[in-house]
């Protein structure tokens, strides 16, 4: 008997179930595995950013992202072996500019990149000065504020309030060829002042206000007539008042109203003279025949305006120097604090009451509203040069109506040549100004664009002295009295304008006749140690010198000094107001002794060369002598107006 084995048993079945054994199928070869492709690491690029205020927008590799934040920041991801990474700035914030710290692009090898930085500081600078306009007076806790447009939306940049000393100073206030300065404060009047910055330099810009003519308290949920010297100058609705959220106005309103009459000073007038028209946004130049400025506050200072629906009726006084008759009806413009501009809105209407002549019209919103109207222009074009006749770039270039109130601006291009625009058929002043250097013409306009027959040479300007006045007295004349070499002097008024001490020439630019001014002096440089004397002298006219009001504006050397007689000492019915002196050493160095006091005369003998009057006394044989030739030489210190005017022939039609 045969024995089969257990395995030979089971192995068919175990061949069967293992799919083998028994089957023609020839067997399976055996199993090959495919290798898998490595996974290729991917990076990453960041960015630091520091100093961010606002938002920036970086160009990666053509694509824009913006960041709004500092910190690190992933820029691009999933970036492979080799990719290369190009970063740039694309936009800055507008009060800011950002530095990358390399332009270059950046290659991926075998690590994110980490060393993308860009850093952002602030982007220029204002900083100025807050004064009294006729007193000079330096004003504290005067709120200002600075605004633009950009890319046609409204931005308030920055706002600031001044030290004890009147400074004020805002960082980053960007690049715009149209900044609006705004400044108001407690008993002032607001004032607007318009600028351009395209740098990141420190731009300087002082700011004058005039004391509000109103300060006044009252309940809201009464009918207000608001009055200056007895003239109601607007009349309110009882609870006609709101809010800055559109509620009612609660507790005490807080008003303030001044009078701007620009006839002495045009540029007393915020923002300048243009309009822009709403439909087309053509830019035209107006001209003013007065304005006011209206502020109504909470006491806790929040704005107050009309509630919708509710109207006020204002009267703007009309003002002095307003040449002929001025028009029955008039429109009416308000300023825009943003884009600086005048925006025509309604009109007035002549009417006169207690004497006086008013523009009466009706207004929606308070702001600083102006009677106005644009005015057929002519251009005056022509060059700008120095002494030596190179023509001078970015000098600016104004002209200012005489027999009109307004001015305009432009500056002069890379060729020092300038087209600027007057009114037509008019008295106007031009004027040329760029840093220390200065010049003005008074220049009669035709019906046509005039072609100046000369270029305006500026001459450097160690100091510049501007005499305004108002409406009365008629003519008040600068006299700048000034040493010469041995001890002689010069005198500087009306009937002689200029005077030349060792190549030096000192020149009265400008001699006005008819009441406001200005009467401009111009001194390039101190050619002599000595007492250079500044005084206004009363020619003709009612009223007194202080009573005028009178004004003296000095630049010495850049810094600006406001003088006026109501700070003066002395009986102010004398018909001199000596001002100031400026106390010159042998090196050209000047000082300012501030006098301020009413006179009957000035002792011209005290502005002979302090050099040789110091160095060689005893070969005088007393002051008497020098007074008595600079008498007879430049007939200055005169004992009479009677003894002054045979010796000095009268440039004017009329005596006192």
């Amino acid at each position: 008997m045969k024995h089969i084995s257990l395995l030979a048993l089971c192995c068919p079945l175990f061949l069967a179930a293992c799919g083998g054994g028994g089957s023609n199928t020839a067997p399976a070869a055996p199993a090959t595995s495919t290798p898998e492709t490595p996974i290729q690491p991917t990076f990453q690029a960041s960015a630091v950013i520091a100093g961010l205020e606002g938002s920036i927008n970086l160009e990666i590799n053509g694509q824009i992202i913006t960041l709004t934040e500092n910190g690190t920041h992933v820029v691009a991801s999933q970036l492979n072996e080799g990719a290369s990474v190009n970063v740039q700035i694309a936009q800055s914030p507008f009060r800011q500019t950002c530095t990358l710290n390399d332009a270059s692009p950046r290659v991926i090898n075998q690590a994110d990149i980490n060393n993308i930085e860009v850093t952002c500081v602030p982007l220029g600078k204002l900083v100025g000065r807050v004064q009294n306009y006729y007193t000079g007076d330096v004003l504290e806790n005067i709120s200002v504020t600075l605004a633009t447009q950009v890319n046609g939306e409204t931005l308030t940049v920055a706002q600031a309030t001044t030290q004890s000393d009147g400074h004020f100073e805002i960082n980053g206030i960007g690049r715009s060829d149209r900044f609006v300065l705004t400044a108001f404060g407690n008993g002032f009047g607001s004032s607007s002042a318009i600028f351009e910055s395209t740098t990141d330099t420190t731009t300087t810009l002082d700011t004058l206000l005039l004391r509000a003519h109103l300060a006044n308290t009252f309940s809201p949920s009464a009918a207000q007539n608001l009055a200056v010297n007895g003239n109601t100058i607007v009349s309110l609705p009882a609870n006609g008042l709101v809010d800055e959220s559109g509620l009612p106005a609660t507790g005490n309103v807080n008003a303030t109203i001044t009078l701007i009459d620009p006839s002495s000073d045009p540029t007393l007038m915020p923002g300048g003279y243009e309009t822009r028209n709403q439909s087309t946004g053509e830019i035209l130049p107006i001209e003013s025949f007065g304005a006011i400025n209206v502020e109504l506050r909470s006491d806790n200072g929040t704005e107050l305006q009309l509630a919708p629906g509710s109207t006020a009726t204002i009267r703007i006084p009309v003002a002095q120097n307003v040449a002929g008759s001025p028009p029955q009806t008039i429109p009416l413009y308000h300023f825009d604090e943003v884009a600086g501009y005048w925006i025509e809105e309604g009109e007035a209407t002549l009417t006169q009451d207690n004497g006086m002549l008013f523009y009466v019209g009706t207004v929606s919103h308070f702001s600083t509203w102006n009677a106005d109207r644009v005015y057929e222009t002519i251009r005056i074009k022509g060059c700008v040069a120095d002494r030596e006749g190179n023509r001078l770039a970015n000098v600016r270039i104004r002209t200012s109506g005489r027999n009109y109130i307004g001015n305009a601006d432009v500056i002069t291009d890379a060729q020092g040549e300038f087209s600027v625009p007057a009114k037509m058929n008019a008295v106007v002043l031009l004027s040329g100004q760029s840093g220390t250097e200065s010049k003005t013409r008074v220049l009669s306009t035709l019906s046509a664009d005039q072609q100046l027959e000369s270029c305006l040479v500026l001459a450097p300007s160690a100091a510049t002295i501007k005499l305004t006045w108002g409406e009365n007295p008629e003519d008040l004349d600068s006299h700048l009295y000034g040493p010469k070499p041995n001890g002689s002097g010069f005198h500087i008024y009306y009937s002689r304008k200029t005077a030349t001490i060792n190549e030096t020439v000192i020149e009265l630019d400008v001699d006005d006749t008819n009441s406001f001014g200005p009467e401009i002096i111009s001194i390039p440089d101190f050619p002599e140690a000595g007492v250079y004397q500044y005084a206004v002298h009363l020619y003709y006219g009612s009223g007194t010198i202080k009573t005028s009001p009178a004004r003296v504006e000095l630049n010495l050397q850049g810094t600006s000094y406001i003088f006026s007689p109501e700070n003066a000492s002395g009986d102010s019915e004398k018909d001199y107001w000596h001002v100031f002196n400026l106390i010159a050493d042998a090196a050209g160095n000047v000082s300012l002794s501030t006098v301020q006091e009413f006179k009957n005369s000035i002792d011209a003998s005290a502005s002979y060369s302090a050099l040789s009057v110091t160095s060689e006394p005893q070969n005088l044989s007393s002051i008497a002598t020098k007074q008595k030739y600079y008498r007879s030489s430049e007939a200055v210190n005169r004992s009479s107006e009677t003894n002054y005017r045979a010796s000095e022939p009268s440039h004017k039609n009329y005596t006192r």
